[in-house]
């Protein structure tokens, strides 16, 4: 739950900066309807309340928040970077219940996650872009949604509890269309007996399902899919069958593709529309 929580106080910092440095005008001279920033002031007030409703449930042994940084310079970019966050800490949520053995916790974690559904549908919608990936969102384990947690997190208080997690490197990817090659940026030389001439294959996480392309060694790139929707986690593994903990050596990476603007079926070709 502590893992929980350290996510619950990213996101409560999130949106107390965003509201404490953008007004109600700011938010209507970059488009948004009237009472936008009221809706925003509404989530802002319910990650306050998770974030009280998990240190009352923890107690003495609840984390304390982090210093933190957060790259919006506007409020479009601030309320794109509010559905990356909340989609990235809904899949960690899912990744994490299952190591959740107190019937209680369960019910708190639950109660928040569909809350948090719902906060990141709204952002999207607002952004006329696709509310859902599909039928199921997707799963992150510990260390991969800690991974996209620190690019935020500046320091920690020394005396906060320990959390059993690790971070792999960092992946950066290009935009691009389903079916087109985009480019990558990593650094692996940090895992133990990968260098750069290792064979990895990318690993597209799509609700419950994963597609598998192999990496080009030589110029750091990698096809897209055909078939993508929504949110895609693209994580770089060593195996081409498996993308775990022990064979991930870089990412996730955000990706988030929008259905063609048309109305047409699922199944057309998607477009990037945003990355992180």
């Amino acid at each position: 739950m502590n893992y929980v929580l350290t996510l619950k106080h990213l996101e409560n910092a999130f949106y107390s900066s965003g509201l404490a440095k953008y007004s109600d005008q700011d938010f209507s001279n970059a488009g948004f309807e009237p009472m936008y920033r009221s809706r925003i002031a509404t989530i802002g007030q319910h990650e306050e309340m998770h974030v009280q409703a998990l240190n009352a449930t923890l107690g003495s042994r609840a984390v304390q928040p982090c210093t933190y940084v957060f790259p919006f310079t506007d409020p479009t970019s601030f309320v794109t970077l509010g559905q990356v966050i909340g989609g990235a800490c809904i899949s960690a949520y899912i990744g994490a219940i299952q190591y959740i053995q107190s019937n209680d916790y369960v019910l708190v974690a639950a109660s928040i996650l569909s809350t948090e559904g719902r906060h990141t549908a709204f952002l999207a919608t607002s952004q006329n872009t696709t509310a859902w990936s599909g039928p199921f969102d997707i799963p992150l384990d510990l260390n991969e949604a800690y991974t996209l947690a620190v690019n935020f997190i500046q320091s920690c208080p020394p005396n906060n509890p320990s959390i059993p997690v690790q971070t792999f490197s960092q992946l950066d990817a290009g935009i691009g269309d389903s079916g087109q090659t985009i480019a990558l940026t990593y650094n692996i030389t940090d895992s133990p007996g990968v260098n750069n001439s290792t064979f990895l294959w990318g690993h597209f996480l799509n609700g419950l399902t994963e597609q598998v392309e192999p990496v080009n060694n030589f110029n750091r790139s990698i096809r897209i899919p055909d078939s993508v929707m929504g949110t895609v986690y693209l994580v770089l593994s060593q195996n081409e069958s498996v993308a775990n903990d022990q064979t991930i050596v870089a990412g996730p990476a955000v990706l988030i593709f929008e259905a063609e603007s048309d109305g047409g079926d699922v199944d057309e070709r998607r477009s990037v529309v945003r990355k992180y």
